[in-house]
């Protein structure tokens, strides 16, 4: 732990020479003030000559480092994978857990699971997956968090003495979102006054999207596709509103379903109390299911009470929505995205023991089929976690400033207490903080709030407000992860100004001498797995990051292949197939991956094959799999040329073979179920079906191997220093094009213009725009509900150099998609002066080693260019 030394402050003893009279006390010469010297001592010799270096371990999201001496920092972290067991049989010997808190499973009558929970395994697959949504995370006006959709009726305008159809509504709940998200006693109010007109509110959500969001991907391959197999594998839609109404004749409120083109009545929906109930409205049969989505994927509810009349208006009060939706136990979805995974004995008895709910879904998040750690990545700032004025959030500055530096501001307000210019920044919920600004008055003070909101922008939490004159000190509350840092004028008389500079926002107590803010950063390109206990290591060496390899990833056993038959591991139901593999592996593990996700057990050996869904590596670089003559669609006696194996591995089933020869003669897909669209073998050993994912291997290698990783950065700590860990980050990737927008600006990664450059993934946070390869501070990162993914940014067309490459280094939004959380990792750095000023002088003669390598390649490149005419 950082500590520093507390300096007594020596006086001396002064006397008045004429009258003897004591002018000034002296410091008493004890053992109390010689401690405090000898403990100084001790700490100087301990930050010159202590311990050499501290370890921390780190781990998804944010944290802290606590560092005596600025020092460079040498990162270590554990490769991992997670495989989701929803298309999976389980294991009665094994334990599990589920980390999801709006999904239930029912594996048997004897065992459901629900909610964030763990249990102890059955011999058997999930059967029933019913999914619940709702508003949570909603934005109004974007789709990006939630597809999901509420309105209500305007109170000016219209007639609304009747019922009116979905597209009527043109008004959504916008704050009102966070209200209808959780029950908790707060209400949305629907209220019309207009005698004659219906308070009503429209409450849609999007089965396909929740199901592909939340649940798998659905194996078809068009929108309208997908809308069919909802209606033919859900079994259940039923939203539940929690509140209660009010009319002329008293209270009253009613839930309304929109099946064929109109709102269709139901006694059960209807409560007559003051008091919050839940009313339930839905389908629990097919044909009720299959009236009640639309063909845009969305069903609809409707909430209304009474009409209005003079004296009494018309009043709707939604506690809180949601929506089951139960799948029939015959519905697979390809790509499963349940975070339901297989536990260690240890961690099965920490889940919800030593690890609270929220610990749990950090170690366990959900991911597409399974992932590995995937280009991980280390945010670090120590001294000010501050932007630059010119940085800060655009959403609140109102005009009445004028920036005069990166840390200088000029408030010139128009009316008291106008908020002028705030900073968002991320935090730890528990951790301590300081906020100061200098303050140059000019009339007035300047004042300071600290707070966070929510997605509706309501106020969660925040510090009283303070003259800017005072340094704030002040603790996260537990479950705020961002905070916002306001700057306006105080409660004083309008046309006035204030200077305020270098702002300094510090975890702990103590402000240091302002420095502007100078993060560090580590990204790396890299995919580090696991296999039972044997995990890839990312490590630093000799000044680059490396990997220590031990599993080899996500090998794709498809059509390309160099497939065999193995009729002696075949048995009655079930073949076994062949093919090669890169590495001598060891055979002890594997993971098979089928095509719709589900891991298949393995064998260590040949005799192992005793039915379908098996896999098996061995260490003359080969591997093998089973698979049910149902799924192929292959003759029980028929032994399948490697052209038909082939056509299995790119997704295609046999639909009918010969009667004599039981040689297949034409195909289907296994996604969807429709023919090959050209019926010979030459294609379907050639061509993959519509949607298919083929079947992926991972192993571990007979032998590690280390491999150096493209990386970018270096991380650094000062004293308490903030660090986030994460995963997903691309680095420089190129944008496709730059052109010049009808406003004058260009945009990356923006929606809602034509010119714009798109990045290849939604970002939740870009990082960085490179001019080839340097790093352009002056584009505008915004956070907007018009961006692909959370953010976009934005700059003069006329700064813009057209004839330049740009490159932007950047989050992925979706990770579920491309990466799972870092759950082991270390941080090691020096704790005292002498090992930190080696450690420097060693990262530098490393970079100095690397600059003269890469001076003389591109010296010899550019003599080779030279020499072949170019």
């Amino acid at each position: 732990m950082a500590i520093s030394y507390e300096k007594v402050g020596w006086k001396d003893h002064v006397k008045d020479n004429t009258t003897g009279a004591v002018l000034q006390q002296g410091t008493p010469v004890s053992a109390s003030n010689l401690g405090k010297m000898d403990a100084g001592i001790e700490l100087a010799h301990q930050k010159l000559e202590g311990a050499n270096r501290q370890v921390q371990s780190i781990g998804q999201g944010m944290q802290v480092l606590n560092a005596d001496v600025n020092a460079p920092v040498s990162i270590q972290m554990d490769g991992r994978t997670l495989v989701s067991l929803q298309n999976t049989e389980l294991d009665a010997s094994k334990f599990y857990v589920l980390a999801d808190k709006r999904t239930k499973i029912k594996f048997s009558d004897s065992l459901i699971v629900q909610g964030v929970n763990k249990f102890q395994g059955l011999n058997a697959k999930p059967q029933i997956i019913t999914r619940i949504a709702n508003y949570e995370n909603k934005s109004a006006g974007s789709n990006t968090d939630n597809p999901h959709i509420a309105k209500s009726n305007s109170q000016s305008g219209g007639t609304w003495n009747v019922l009116q159809a979905p597209s009527a509504f043109q008004s959504e709940f916008s704050g009102a979102y966070s209200t209808v998200s959780k029950l908790d006693g707060a209400f949305t109010q629907l209220i019309q006054t207009v005698t004659g007109n219906m308070a009503q509110g429209l409450l849609s959500f999007n089965v396909v999207e929740e199901i592909e969001r939340n649940v798998g991907r659905i194996p078809r391959n068009t929108f309208a596709e997908k809308v069919q197999w909802v209606k033919e594998n859900v079994a259940k839609i039923i939203c539940n509103l929690h509140g209660y109404g009010k009319g002329p004749s008293g209270y009253k409120i009613s839930l309304q379903r929109w099946t064929s083109g109109a709102w269709t009545d139901s006694t059960s929906s209807v409560h007559t109390s003051s008091s919050v109930a839940k009313v339930a409205q839905g389908a629990s049969d097919s044909p009720s299911v299959n009236t009640l989505v639309q063909t845009d994927g969305f069903v609809h509810f409707i909430a209304f009470t009474e009409a209005a009349d003079a004296t009494s208006q018309s009043q709707v009060n939604i506690d809180y929505v949601e929506l089951e939706i139960e799948l029939k136990s015959t519905a697979v979805l390809h790509a499963p995205r349940i975070p339901l995974y297989e536990v260690s004995k240890e961690h099965y008895d920490n889940i919800l023991v030593n690890w609270n709910e929220e610990e749990v879904l950090r170690r366990y998040p959900m991911v597409e089929g399974y992932q590995h750690v995937q280009n991980p990545f280390i945010i670090a700032e120590g001294d000010n976690l501050i932007p630059t004025f010119n940085e800060a959030s655009l959403s609140v500055i109102s005009s009445d400033f004028v920036i005069k530096g990166d840390y200088e501001i000029d408030l010139q307000t128009t009316g008291p207490q106008t908020n002028t210019i705030e900073w968002i920044i991320k935090v730890i919920p528990g951790q301590k903080y300081s906020f100061f600004v200098e303050e140059i008055q000019k009339g007035t003070g300047g004042a300071v709030v600290i707070r966070s909101s929510d997605l509706a922008t309501n106020i969660v939490w925040q510090t009283p407000i303070a003259s800017i004159q005072n340094k704030i000190t002040f603790t996260v509350p537990a479950g705020v992860t961002r905070i916002s840092v306001r700057l306006f004028n105080s409660n004083q008389v309008a046309n006035v100004a204030v200077t305020l500079k270098n702002p300094m926002l510090v975890v702990g107590e103590n402000i240091k001498p302002f420095v502007p803010r100078n993060p560090s950063y580590l990204f790396v390109e890299a995919k580090l797995g696991s296999i039972g206990n044997y995990r890839d290591l990312l490590l630093e060496e000799d000044g680059k990051m490396m990997m220590r390899k031990i599993i080899e990833k996500d090998y794709v056993a498809d059509g390309t292949l160099s497939w065999f038959y193995r009729p002696s591991e075949s048995g009655t139901g079930f073949k076994t197939f062949g093919g090669p593999i890169s590495d001598v592996a060891n055979v002890a593990y594997a993971q098979f991956i089928k095509y719709n996700g589900a891991l298949l057990r393995y064998t260590s050996a040949n005799a192992g094959f005793v039915g379908a869904d098996i896999g098996y590596v061995n260490n003359i670089k080969e591997f093998k799999v089973s698979v049910s003559n149902a799924e192929t669609g292959f003759a029980e006696t028929y032994a399948p040329a490697v052209d038909e194996i082939k056509a299995y591995f790119n997704g295609w089933k046999v639909k009918a073979y010969d009667a004599t020869t039981l040689k297949p003669t034409s195909w289907t897909s296994l996604v969807d179920g429709t023919d090959a669209p050209t019926q010979t073998l030459a294609y379907v050993a050639a061509n993959k079906a519509n949607g298919y994912i083929p079947y992926k291997i991972s192993y571990m290698l007979n032998n590690l191997v280390l491999v150096e990783l493209r990386s970018e950065g270096a991380i650094s700590v000062n004293g308490l220093t903030q660090v986030e860990v994460g995963s997903g980050s691309i680095i420089r990737e190129k944008v496709r094009a730059l052109h010049n927008a009808a406003d004058s600006l260009t945009y990356i990664n923006a929606l809602f213009s034509a010119n714009t450059a798109q990045l290849s993934n939604p970002a939740l946070a870009i990082l960085g725009v490179y001019k080839g390869s340097m790093l352009e501070s002056d584009w505008n990162i915004q956070s907007s509900i018009n961006a692909n993914g959370k953010v976009y940014a934005s700059k003069k067309t006329s700064l813009v150099d057209t004839t330049a490459e740009y490159f932007v280094s950047y989050i992925i939004y979706d990770k579920s998609k491309f990466s799972t959380n870092v759950v082991g990792g270390s941080a090691t750095f020096a704790n005292n002066i002498r090992t930190a000023l080696d450690d420097n002088i060693k990262r530098t003669e490393d970079n100095k080693r690397d600059i003269s390598v890469n001076t003389l390649f591109i010296y010899d490149m550019l003599k080779r260019l030279k020499a072949g005419g170019l």
